[in-house]
């Protein structure tokens, strides 16, 4: 659209200028939708507090990005336009974008990394919990990262056998079906019958799923 009402030399044209508008509006809102939408897979009890956190992230995201749009880069841009050179500004730009671009890498590496550690602090407090207790957290604590890295119609209906079996399939190499995660589909339910549980290999073993689990979504 900008392309041909460039060749057409209608951008400063009044339909210009809301064309033009309107697609810079759509570009900037999609940064708050990116930041809502993997919050929509929190636990529901979290799910007020997790969504004003994110749009108070994407709300300072949005305010740097003004001011550095404003501010910053015009006087670069500038310094680099009176030079006359188009292969510095060429440089300039390219530059500009690799910095933008290696700037959010490491923001999302940040992010994940943090998430990891405060989801696996989760797992950690659960140890001091009682036996039946700790296989109804655990399995509470494995769906929740299951739905932020997987479909949601695919983990929701999933339970007893058939949610072990997707925890084998993704991660769990036939742990949850018939090693320490087998009271995952039972434990819950039977809360005077749980002297079978082993508490460390069954933390050991929701924390390697949550780990590589987490490592692959974003």
């Amino acid at each position: 659209m900008l392309k041909q009402l460039s060749e057409q030399m209608e951008l400063a044209a009044p339909h210009g200028r809301v064309v033009t508008g309107v697609l810079l509006f759509q570009d900037v809102a999609t940064v708050p939708l990116l930041a809502v939408l993997p919050v929509l897979a929190a636990d529901p009890v979290r799910l007020t507090s997790a969504l004003t956190s994110a749009v108070g992230k994407a709300t300072l995201v949005f305010i740097g990005l003004v001011l550095v749009g404003r501010r910053l880069l015009p006087s670069i841009l500038h310094w680099v336009a009176a030079t006359r050179s188009l292969e510095l500004f060429m440089l300039t730009a390219l530059l500009l974008g690799a910095l933008i671009a290696v700037g959010w890498r490491l923001t999302t590496i940040w992010r994940r990394r943090r998430r990891q550690a405060r989801i696996l602090g989760e797992l950690e407090a659960l140890s001091t919990r009682s036996p039946d207790q700790l296989a109804s957290r655990v399995s509470t604590l494995l769906r929740r990262v299951a739905l932020m890295c997987f479909e949601r119609r695919e983990v929701a209906p999933l339970t007893g056998a058939a949610w072990l079996a997707f925890l084998d399939r993704t991660g769990g190499d036939g742990a949850f079906t018939s090693g320490a995660g087998n009271v995952l589909a039972t434990a819950p339910y039977r809360a005077h019958q749980v002297s079978d549980i082993d508490n460390d290999a069954l933390i050991a073993l929701a924390r390697r799923w949550i780990t590589q689990n987490l490592g692959r979504c974003g």
